[in-house]
C-alpha cells in the first residue's frame, strides 16, 4: 500500500521490509513518531 500512495510514511517500529517501500520513515511511536509524519507531511 505504502508504494501507492502519493506520500507513504512508515513508523520508525514498522517491520523493516516496510521501511524502505515508504517516502519517509518517522519516529518510533512511542517517541512522538505519529506528530513527526504528519508535521513532516504537512498536516499540523
Amino acid at each position: 500500500m505504502l508504494s501507492y500512495v502519493g506520500l507513504g510514511i512508515a513508523m520508525g517500529n514498522a517491520h523493516e521490509e516496510v521501511k524502505p517501500l515508504a517516502n519517509f520513515v518517522t519516529k518510533h511511536v512511542n517517541d512522538g513518531g505519529i506528530r513527526h509524519g504528519l508535521e513532516y507531511a504537512g498536516l499540523i
